[in-house]
């Protein structure tokens, strides 16, 4: 077949497979005030998949499967031409999950993962199942020859008869734990080879060019210990190529194998296990070489480029993400394009002319952008969410203030309400974001966590501070917060807060505060040290660090050193002496506390210590628990019930008004 034949089959093809479309807002139609359903119901797009020939992007889109009130999102496959000359369609069926689009060497299929199995889009004869695993499978890549999929699977630990009398928990884990392993599917026959066995966990891996070796990183005893290894077709390592890797953000964002088979690019970790950078090592072996570890922002992503020569990546600076292109020799860097988005979404055509990626924009969530190499400007491919322009938004722009403990520019984002007039005073909340290795950028604010354009379209000013601890600066900007919790970073807010204030722009008498996760930590800290805020939302957020780190949904214990240098039974005082709940008595701020009663990150008895301490010195709070939620809320009628609580708390305590929505 033809290329010419092929692009004219694909585009019938995804004519045929879905009727849908997506309507334009009506011209003239009035703007109206956001609500929370405005947040919870719109389709997100991610995980955009170029082709390698360049000419069409799969992606994948949230979207719901119905409209009723307990409807959910569900995840479907979208394919769009680069060319932009069709609209996107939707590839496979509305409400069946359909996730992980990656594209065959030859451009002619896609595989894609539904109901835990691998399936392949044959653009020339339809849809097959061709995996038939046992265990999760997590992410998988086609060797570059074609002939196979390598996929990372869960391994079940050997489980006992269960025993319904009592449950048993072991310091050290059982013989038979569980695992991940690697297995290669035949993509013509659909045989499977499992690999790797117990003795190598497997988080990442990569093909070589030549399609006979894989790069792992990986733990276990095959390794002794945390490093990136070179292994054979069997599962044998071959190499070592570097200790204690880093593994950064979501799938394969940092490790890939140059076209030429010569070196391999990984995330390199700082000692503090903090930061991480480039780091470039022979394939075949010898010292790896650090890149752009003094860099002022932060590389969420890099691959190869075609030429073996040159890196192309996606970084965080400041406040908007950037596509850059990295000498490897050198480390010279030249931006590409600006894109906006917090995280790292971004693929490349084999020729490296043209990238594919999801952006947003600061009045409409992710949509599918392409960039080539040699154009002026990127260009938008699609247009998902046509419904936000009837929405009375925010104006989002940079906001930076001064440090006054070391003068040190802080960059954040304020974002103001339609209408906004500078010769007045507005209620403003102050929206603390999580990690702490996190950060606000300028683009869409609207999310069951970000809050920001529900609040403006609502009347009131936000502002989303990056203090230290944030990425998008240099990594010593991130670690600074080591054994200081609680410390630079809530002044950094502060200050940002009293800038607010010396410009005019926020009303002293109505500020608020709240963030989730960290953010709901440091929310709940702030309270403990100042009475300047109003109203307060903790969401899942730590109110004892001793408490927490003896909890099983504990963070890691190498989080808990570096935070405060060492196991609290060792050493109990810094712990205790940057925990709200030790400062309790300090509280005046009516508090509303969020949490997920299954949280397995940051158990809810957290939320009731605070709350209970609340109740017990006489401050007004309220607290709210989901059922059957984690640590992030999926649930779609859960997130717009936050929403509308979030809005509600602040509108009672800083605006005295209460909207019939508000009275559970």
């Amino acid at each position: 077949m033809t290329q010419r034949s092929l692009e004219r089959v694909l585009l019938a093809l995804t004519m045929m497979l879905s009727a849908s479309t997506i309507a334009p807002v009506a011209q003239g139609q009035a703007m109206r005030v956001a609500t929370p359903r405005d947040f919870t119901d719109y389709r997100e797009a991610s995980d955009a998949q170029l082709s390698p020939d360049g000419r069409f992007i799969a992606f994948v889109v949230e979207e719901l499967a119905d409209t009723t009130a307990r409807g959910r999102k569900v995840p479907c496959i979208w394919l769009v031409a680069t060319t932009g000359n069709a609209g996107p369609r939707r590839l496979t069926p509305p409400g069946r999950a359909a996730t992980l689009p990656r594209w065959s060497p030859d451009s002619r299929g896609i595989a894609f993962l539904s109901q835990n199995q691998i399936h392949l889009q044959d653009i020339e004869g339809g849809t097959r199942q061709i995996s038939k695993s046992d265990g999760s499978i997590g992410d998988f890549t086609w060797s570059p020859d074609g002939a196979e999929i390598a996929y990372v699977s869960s391994v079940a630990p050997e489980r006992a008869p269960r025993n319904t009398v009592v449950t048993v928990v072991r310091s050290k884990p059982a013989a038979g734990s569980g695992y991940r392993a690697i297995s290669l599917l035949s993509v013509k026959d659909g045989t499977t080879r499992r690999i790797t066995n117990s003795d190598l966990n497997i988080r990442e891996l990569t093909w070589s060019p030549d399609s006979k070796h894989l790069a792992v990183l990986a733990s276990g005893s095959a390794l002794g210990g945390s490093a990136l290894a070179v292994i054979d077709r069997n599962g044998a390592v071959q190499r070592r190529l570097a200790d204690n890797p880093g593994s950064f953000g979501t799938r394969r964002q940092m490790l890939d194998w140059s076209p030429d088979g010569a070196s391999i690019v990984f995330a390199k970790m700082s000692k503090d296990e903090v930061g991480h950078w480039i780091g470039l090592v022979p394939a075949a072996g010898g010292p790896a070489r650090e890149m752009l570890a003094d860099y002022g922002g932060t590389v969420m992503r890099v691959v190869w480029g075609a030429d073996s020569r040159h890196l192309v990546a996606q970084s965080f600076e400041k406040l908007s993400s950037h596509l850059l292109r990295i000498d490897a020799a050198s480390g010279k860097v030249t931006r590409l394009a600006e894109l906006y988005t917090s995280y790292p979404d971004f693929t490349m055509s084999d020729d490296g002319r043209v990238i594919g990626y999801v952006s947003e924009t600061n009045k409409s969530p992710m949509d599918v952008w392409t960039y080539k190499v040699g154009d002026l400007q990127p260009r938008r491919l699609t247009q998902l969410n046509p419904q936000v322009a009837e929405l009375r938004l925010g104006e989002v722009k940079p906001f930076t203030w001064r440090s006054s403990r070391d003068n040190v520019e802080l960059h954040g984002v304020l974002v103001t309400p339609p209408g906004y007039e500078s010769n007045r005073k507005w209620p403003t909340i102050v929206q603390i974001h999580g990690g702490p290795h996190f950060h606000w950028g300028l683009g869409w604010l609207g999310d069951w966590h970000d809050w920001a354009q529900l609040l403006a379209s609502n009347g009131y000013v936000v502002l989303l501070p990056n203090p230290r601890g944030s990425t998008g600066m240099s990594w010593s900007f991130a670690s600074a917060i080591g054994r200081d919790v609680g410390g630079i970073d809530y002044q950094d807010i502060m200050d940002g807060t009293d800038a607010l204030l010396a410009r005019g722009i926020a009303d002293p008498a109505q500020l608020g505060v709240g963030g989730w996760s960290f953010g709901g930590y440091l929310t709940a800290w702030t309270i403990t040290q100042t009475n300047r805020f109003k109203a307060a939302v903790v969401g899942a957020g730590i109110s004892n660090f001793f408490s927490h780190a003896g909890q099983p949904a504990s963070t890691g214990r190498a989080d808990i050193a570096f935070r405060f240098g060492g196991e609290p039974y060792d050493d109990r005082k810094g712990y205790d002496d940057r925990s709200p709940i030790m400062h309790v008595r300090k509280v005046k701020t009516p508090t509303l506390l969020v949490h997920g009663e299954v949280d397995a990150k940051i158990s809810p008895a957290q939320a009731w210590e605070f709350f209970t301490a609340l109740k017990v010195i006489g401050v007004e709070s309220q607290l709210a628990l989901y059922p059957r939620t984690g640590h992030g809320i999926t649930d779609r009628e859960q997130q717009a019930d936050y929403l509308q609580r979030v809005l509600c708390w602040y509108d009672s305590h800083l605006r005295n008004r209460t909207a019939p929505e508000c009275s559970q």
